[in-house]
């Protein structure tokens, strides 16, 4: 029997290394996750593992209005997310009462080449998931706490990671070097954290957007190509050599 064969390409060795302390943090938030279900669903024992959210103690009406830049804690009643902080970055405003937001990630380093650190020395925002952007309306979003902003430099760069994976756009160096490794292989683990995060992420999405929500897995975003980019690679990932063309003689009439 003839084994599939897959094509590789070269990384750095940040990358790797990048890669392998990545993996580990998924097994140790795997096994944790699993340790907690099993204790949970456990019907001879009365304890539960609850998950205690660090939340600001201001009322969400005393909060500024939503606008660029920005980085909000959603409030856990909108996203009916309480085991853990969903975090978003507003990435630009697409129309009157919607805005393009983009979740923190839970690790510390970036998986897929869509993730962008941002900001290293804070545990909870190092690392922003540009592939997971979604719109969000005024509502969603602004019952929300204020927590930080972002920098001119990280609003730009994330634009640029974005259309890195919708469009092929050739990311700059400096940004290469924040992005994380290319998915190439099909039972990488990394696609499990994929679907697990894009599910999440929609069901927030679907909450407050209306019939505005798309998922960006289907490329239907109002007629843009929005795949995931660890999914689909663009051409800045390699570029293939062009298979040859056989053409085919036209065939003789017979008289």
């Amino acid at each position: 029997m003839k084994l599939r064969s897959y094509t590789t390409k070269s990384v750095s060795r940040r990358q790797r290394e990048r890669l392998q302390a990545w993996l580990h943090e998924w097994d140790v938030h795997r096994n944790i996750r699993a340790r907690v279900r099993e204790v949970n669903e456990a019907p001879e024992s009365g304890a539960r593992v609850m998950a205690h959210l660090d939340l600001p103690v201001s009322p969400l009406s005393a909060e500024p209005k939503p606008a660029v830049g920005q980085i909000r804690l959603i409030s856990p009643g909108v996203s009916g997310a309480y085991d853990r902080q969903v975090l978003v970055a507003v990435l630009w405003e697409t129309s009157e009462n919607l805005f393009m937001c983009a979740p923190f990630g839970i690790f510390a380093e970036p998986a897929v080449p869509g993730e962008l650190l941002v900001m290293p020395d804070v545990p909870s925002l190092r690392v922003l998931c540009v592939w997971n952007a979604r719109e969000l309306g005024t509502e969603t979003v602004g019952r929300s706490w204020l927590i930080d902003t972002l920098s001119r430099g990280d609003i730009r760069d994330a634009n640029l990671v974005f259309r890195h994976y919708a469009q092929g756009d050739v990311l700059p160096a400096a940004v290469q070097k924040r992005v994380g490794p290319p998915l190439i292989h099909p039972l990488d683990p990394r696609r499990d954290y994929l679907e697990e995060e894009a599910w999440r992420f929609l069901e927030l999405a679907q909450k407050g957007s209306g019939e505005n929500v798309f998922d960006l897995r289907d490329g239907n975003a109002r007629g843009r190509d929005l795949r995931l980019a660890a999914e689909s690679p663009p051409p800045a990932y390699g570029k293939q050599k062009p298979r040859k063309s056989r053409r085919r003689e036209p065939r003789k009439r017979r008289d």
